[in-house]
């Protein structure tokens, strides 16, 4: 479900990006962290890209150099500039906060002077030619400078959005993946993995949501479940210890009996 707040984030953003091109005439598309379009403006693409995408396997192309693109950014966190198959001048950059991806910045479809060239197998010469030379015209030197500037400002944008809203919805989808897979590898390392966190992340954000460890938390989580199966199964003692995730059973004895005050049977009994 999109927040009130997530619309005026994103409209937010658009207006970064809308002033940015104001003052650049640079194109700009803002990616999430699977590399999905978020927001873009002016247009997706340029009459010249549009013009050439409409065929398939051009259109293949330009996929594939966005696709490579994000993932040599997505694996070094540096900004990467190169010039793509049809002769234009891209860039991508990775936004970062705490040192993980939250998404990507684009900036391309120009050139980088009057001479560059376009390739005339894509097409009616003519017509590319006509297109192409609408495009802007741009050094590479501001194109650095001003993807810098973007970068800063769209991390700022992104930052008050991951402040205020994170740690709720953060709360929500840790406790029903902890839910779902109680009986499955809940380690640190597990948890950074799937909300794709640094330990340092994910420990803060744990801290601030329960005053806890990720360890004492999923412990916690376990046990709950544990007593659960005590009151509405039948199943054995150490069957339902591994459910729980926990498949050593004297451990899971001493833990339960020192967070309720009673055995697991003790418990049973009580709850019949």
């Amino acid at each position: 479900m999109i927040t009130n707040f997530e619309n005026i984030v994103e409209r937010k953003l658009l207006n970064l990006l809308e002033n940015f091109y104001v003052l650049t005439g640079m194109k700009i598309c803002i990616f999430d962290p699977d590399g999905n379009e978020v927001c873009y403006y002016p247009e997706r693409l340029s009459p010249f890209c549009e013009h050439i995408r409409k065929n398939k396997e051009i259109n293949e192309k330009c996929l594939k150099c966005d696709r490579l693109a994000l993932n040599e950014c997505r694996k070094t966190k540096q900004a990467k500039i190169y010039t793509c198959h049809a002769g234009l001048t891209e860039c991508v950059t990775p936004i970062t906060v705490n040192g993980a991806i939250k998404g990507f910045i684009a900036i391309g479809q120009i050139r980088e002077n009057e001479s560059a060239v376009f390739p005339t197998e894509y097409g009616n010469k003519k017509e590319l030619k006509r297109l192409y030379d609408m495009l802007s015209v741009i050094p590479r030197s501001k194109t650095e400078s001003a993807l810098y500037i973007l970068n800063a400002c769209a991390e700022y944008e992104y930052l008050k959005k991951y402040v205020s809203e994170f740690s709720e919805a953060f709360n929500v989808r840790l406790q029903r993946f902890i839910n779902e897979n109680t009986d499955k590898d809940l380690s640190v390392d597990a948890l950074c993995r799937e909300f794709a966190m640094t330990r340092r992340e994910l420990y803060y954000e744990i801290k601030k949501g329960f005053d806890t460890t990720p360890g004492e938390l999923v412990k916690e989580f376990r046990l709950r479940y544990a007593t659960e199966l005590l009151r509405g199964s039948e199943m054995p003692v150490f069957r339902i210890a591994e459910k729980a995730g926990i498949f050593d059973y004297n451990y899971f004895s001493k833990i339960f009996k020192k967070r309720y005050g009673v055995s697991p049977r003790e418990y049973r009994k009580s709850s019949e």
